[in-house]
């Protein structure tokens, strides 16, 4: 992956895949500190203590069509990397969480990607998931619910505007927002 957006495109699907109903993303930039970490959380099946274990192995699934899982060990590996520090946990009917710590100024950090149009497509992809999109930088936050945009995005249905569209531009204006106070 070239990117942190993309590796976040794959947990999500993962957390998809695994029946996941409601959904948490934070992204968290703090050049003081020189952290930058990418957090998935889900309600969707967990994982027993075995499958956790196997999950961070290269080549591991548990998707039948795929046969080869490669998104948790390169989010790990792109972690270790960045000098940074990757951890998952997961309890069996409950759901997994996953935090991905990077430096935020190391020479092999991938740089974030395009935030508002992989977000965007997740939930327009996605419209029977609640997903909450929480981004910090230096301090400055947004968070954008997808339940309480829902309204809006009919209504930019009803004057026939392009809600993807909407959403990507949405997004890139808090997104612009907390990067230039």
């Amino acid at each position: 992956m070239i990117e942190i957006a993309l590796h976040l495109l794959d947990i999500v699907q993962n957390s998809i895949m695994a029946n996941a109903k409601n959904i948490k993303i934070s992204v968290y930039e703090n050049t003081s500190e020189n952290i930058l970490s990418l957090e998935v959380e889900d309600d969707g099946n967990g994982m027993d203590e075995e499958t956790l274990k196997r999950a961070k192995s290269p080549f591991y699934t548990t998707n039948d069509v795929k046969r080869i899982g490669l998104g948790i060990s390169l989010l790990k590996t792109a972690c270790e990397n960045a000098e940074g520090s990757f951890y998952i946990t997961s309890k069996k009917g409950e759901g997994t969480h996953i935090k991905a710590d990077f430096k935020y100024d190391s020479v092999n950090r991938q740089p974030l990607g395009d935030m508002a149009t992989t977000v965007s497509n997740l939930l327009m992809c996605n419209r029977n998931v609640g997903f909450i999109y929480k981004h910090t930088y230096n301090g400055n936050y947004f968070i954008f619910d997808s339940d309480e945009y829902s309204p809006i995005a009919t209504e930019v249905v009803k004057r026939g505007e392009n809600v993807l569209q909407w959403l990507i531009d949405t997004l890139n204006e808090k997104i612009n927002t907390i990067y230039s106070k």
